[in-house]
């Protein structure tokens, strides 16, 4: 039984900690093998050890005379290093005990479950608590694919005073640019993909693990960022504009104010509405492949849920076909969820405090979280919960924790609660021995994680469930040995850069509640809390190579975050000249802030392609106004001619000045127009006075300015949008009239002499007739 001298022994063993927790699936020239099942969960004496091992054969030709082989040994792995040290192969097994089978042959992708049982009489269980190695070796053509796992144990009459362990689960959004770039179908396809029926998110969300869970959600997931359009569409235009096929049965919207997340106690009378919509119904989802006795029975309640929930719908919702409808199904899932459920928010988009608050912080930092701070909840998931915490993702210094206090009740008031990893706490990834919720020298709630419980939460498809389930149990059983008996709790951390399986966290949480050191319980996030013993933290941010959840490095750097600056300021100068623009740089603050998201840790290129769009957005709002190109006849000294200006703008704007400037003096404006009002994607017609010197073809500049001096239209520097042919009249209009009326009058003057000459003979004629 180890003691608390061995947490000195975890720190130099983190890292390999880490790289155990996420080895390759056990695979070997043609073999893939994994477990799928472990009976009983925990070993007592008379009981025998029975596993449930899938063997595949991933080879071009078929797997013969293949066997499976299970190993396990008298030697306790009672601490987190030594049980790191098995998993890397840095433990040998001594004297086991074995039971093998025969694999029936396999053709190629083909695989089958093979029963190995070691039977009772063959095992020695004598330890009062162990966690004993376990192997799996399946030999076969000419390869042999090993799993190292565990096996814990107890005596009948041990008593356990059980760890309370809280599980939170991250619910971010994945690190596709897209849900932020993309406008129209393409946007809707991404968040579809993201947070749509089937994706991981919704599947996670409408389970039901059976056990106490807190989930742990980015705003943004549930109240989207607005597309970053060109056009500045109002969020109804928007919404319309999301798919080509407008939904007749359910609809969303969402007023167009900066909306988000703020403190714990949002009081922004700004907050925008989160639109409902219709969702489907949640479905319950069990663990794949487990055949654990408490597993089983959960798998039968959440078959059962299932089935009743499906029995209690006449018919399927229609399908979701705007971005805030797929939210909307998510927050109403969210509304129907467990009692033993509960909702934590973390600021809007997630940011990355450890980089924002670190004593090398970006310039700027500050700036971006205040804002990610001061965006208050929505009503509708206000309704969901009003808890907001801070979790960074690496390690905290005193220093970057104190800034974050800082910062945070100065937007908010009063302090947050900090989720950190425990290294942060006690320098290593040991829990302390009294209770996973601490408390900083000045105060600060804070709350510690530790890497050995919640790497089993991995999403990367390392392990089977079973094996994580396994690893749990081994690490929470090193945890109590190292204080046995004391009142404690624990925290457990899901993936934070992926989406943990329903599978998978079902057969976590069965892990813990059927370990008799473990139980599962709420975390516990009230303002009223007690505050736990004092942690003296770091003067530096202790080392995170051990931390899991992986934090992974940076993505954003002081480029970043000065461009994205930048940007804003743009934007900000362009909304002053729309009428009703007060939402348009809240609405953009919220999709260009994403970039300090901690989805990005380790995907800097991603990054790069968030702030390139929206500066590049940005920058052709302005050509949205433009003068519509002409050509124009002038045959006179003076007149007015017409100049079109369009707005191809989603929104009015206001108080237009356009400015015409010939390319040479064969003409001249008496005056420039007054300022005008353009409806959106509409146009208007100006009069200008203009006075012609000289004939010529003239090229005319056509400058348009805001009120406010912001440039708008393209860049006609090369090519200017108005011509104007110029042939003023002068005194040659009066030689043209004068030689068209001498011409009217002799053509006027043969008519007549014609006219007389014809008269004379005809009475001539009438004279004769009459004699």
């Amino acid at each position: 039984m180890a003691n608390a001298s061995s947490v000195a022994g975890m720190s130099a063993h983190a890292a390999s900690t880490s790289r155990a927790a996420t080895k390759s699936s056990a695979q070997s020239g043609p073999i893939a093998v994994s477990l799928t099942g472990s009976t009983p969960p925990t070993l007592k004496s008379g009981d025998s050890l029975s596993l449930s091992v899938q063997v595949r054969n991933t080879g071009s030709t078929p797997l013969t005379n293949a066997t499976t082989r299970i190993s396990v040994a008298k030697r306790a792995l009672d601490t987190l290093e030594v049980q790191s040290r098995w998993s890397a192969g840095e433990v040998a097994m001594t004297n086991p005990v074995t039971a093998t089978t025969n694999v029936e042959t396999l053709a190629p992708g083909a695989s089958t479950n093979v029963t190995v049982t070691i039977p009772a009489n063959q095992l020695d269980v004598s330890f009062s608590m162990a966690t004993m190695p376990l192997q799996v070796d399946v030999t076969g053509g000419g390869s042999t694919a090993t799993i190292r796992s565990f096996v814990t144990t107890q005596a009948d009459s041990m008593k356990f005073t059980p760890m309370s362990t809280s599980v939170v689960i991250p619910i971010t959004l994945p690190a596709d640019p897209k849900l932020f770039t993309a406008s129209g179908r393409e946007r809707f396809d991404a968040w579809n993909k993201a947070i749509g029926p089937g994706s991981d998110i919704q599947r996670l969300l409408a389970s039901n693990p059976g056990a106490p869970v807190t989930w742990m959600i980015d705003p943004a997931v549930l109240d989207p960022a607005a597309a970053q359009d060109g056009s500045l569409p109002t969020e109804a235009a928007a919404d319309r504009a999301t798919t080509s096929t407008p939904s007749s049965s359910s609809s969303a919207s969402a007023s167009p104010g900066d909306t988000g997340s703020a403190g714990s106690t949002p009081s922004s009378s700004s907050a925008s509405s989160t639109a409902s919509a219709g969702s489907a119904s949640p479905s319950n989802t069990a663990p794949s492949g487990a055949s654990t006795s408490s597993t089983s029975s959960r798998d039968a309640s959440s078959s059962s849920s299932s089935s009743s929930s499906s029995s209690s719908s006449s018919q399927d919702p229609a399908p979701a076909t705007t971005v805030e409808a797929l939210a909307a199904g998510l927050v109403a899932t969210l509304k129907d969820r467990p009692s033993d459920q509960q909702v934590v928010f973390t600021p809007y988009g997630d940011p990355d405090l450890s980089s924002l608050t670190a004593d090398d912080r970006p310039p700027g930092s500050d700036a971006v979280l205040r804002r990610a701070l001061a965006r208050p909840l929505s009503p509708a998931l206000k309704e969901l919960s009003t808890t907001v915490v801070a979790a960074p993702a690496a390690p905290l210094s005193v220093s970057a924790t104190n800034r974050l206090s800082q910062v945070w009740s100065s937007v908010l008031g009063g302090k947050p609660l900090i989720i950190t990893p425990n290294v942060t706490l006690d320098g290593s990834d040991f829990i302390s021995a009294s209770s996973a919720a601490r408390r900083s020298t000045s105060g600060i709630p804070m709350i510690g994680y530790t890497s050995a419980l919640s790497a089993p939460l991995s999403s990367d498809g390392a392990d089977s469930d079973v094996e994580a389930g396994l690893r749990e149990q081994a690490a929470g059983l090193a945890l109590y040995q190292q204080f046995p008996s004391a009142d404690r709790s624990l925290m457990v951390m899901g993936d934070r850069l992926g989406t943990t399986s329903p599978s998978r966290l079902a057969q976590v949480l069965s892990a813990i509640d059927t370990a008799p050191w473990m139980t599962t319980s709420a975390l516990d996030v009230s303002s009223r809390r007690s505050a736990g013993t004092v942690a003296k933290l770091s003067t530096e941010a202790p080392a995170s190579d051990g931390v899991w959840p992986r934090p992974s490095t940076q993505a954003f750097d002081a480029r970043d975050l000065q461009r994205a600056s930048r940007t804003l300021a743009s934007l900000t100068q362009v909304a002053g000249a729309v009428v009703d623009g007060d939402d348009i740089v809240p609405a953009w603050s919220r999709n260009l802030d994403q970039l300090t998201s901690t989805r990005w840790r380790g995907t800097s290129p991603d990054v790069d392609e968030l702030v390139q769009h929206a500066s590049a957005a940005v920058s052709t709002i302005p050509e949205h106004v433009s003068v519509v190109p002409a050509r124009i006849n002038f045959f006179s000294d003076s007149g007015t001619i017409s100049v079109t200006v369009k707005n191809d703008l989603a929104r009015d704007v206001k108080d237009v000045s356009l400015t015409l400037t010939p390319r040479t003096y064969a003409v001249q404006f008496r005056s420039q127009p007054e300022p005008v009002t353009i409806k959106a994607k509409g146009q208007t017609t100006v009069r200008v006075p203009l006075a012609a010197q000289a004939a010529s073809l003239v090229d005319v500049d056509a400058s348009l300015t805001a009120a406010n001096g912001v440039a708008l239209g393209p860049d006609t520097s090369d090519t200017s949008p108005l011509r104007i042919n110029a042939r003023p009249t002068g005194t040659w209009i009066f030689w043209v009239l004068g030689i068209v009326a001498l011409l009217v009058f002799c053509y006027g003057l043969v008519r007549g002499r014609k006219a007389g000459t014809r008269r004379r003979d005809e009475l001539a004629r009438d004279i004769q007739l009459e004699e």
